[in-house]
């Protein structure tokens, strides 16, 4: 019997770091435990991760996924170089958030700081 073996390159996913900021537009005070939901850009139905801010605001750092290093490094790809989520901002007392095409690279970290949370006037910030 014959066996034929196929080479299979597949790109494989590196990481990319997020961590999130997230203050009053109106007092710019630090927003405890506001919810982000993170999804792919073009899928916001489909949650991959969900995480909190603390009493500063701040979310644990996260890893997403990301295109391979190489392809950002290339002057010569044609390849995206980022990966693009969507987040989706909610707490208590705030209008909610979205943020599309928040773009992750590959080996970088990202700290995004959110100053665009607006109160809806029952909140004591």
């Amino acid at each position: 019997m014959n066996t034929v073996h196929f080479h299979h390159q597949q790109d494989t996913p590196d990481k990319g770091r997020l961590k999130i900021q997230i203050t009053s537009k109106t007092t710019s005070r630090p927003v405890e435990d506001a919810s982000v939901s993170i999804s792919y850009t073009g899928v916001p139905d489909n949650t991959l991760e969900q995480i909190t801010t603390d009493s500063s605001g701040q979310t644990d750092t996260i890893d997403l996924a990301a295109p391979p290093l190489d392809y950002s490094l290339n002057p010569d790809n044609e390849t995206q170089p980022y990966s693009e989520y969507t987040l989706q901002v909610t707490a208590k007392g705030f209008q909610p958030v979205s943020i599309a095409g928040t773009e992750i690279l590959a080996d970088v970290k990202l700290t995004l700081d959110n100053d665009t949370f607006e109160n809806t006037g029952k909140s004591r910030f």
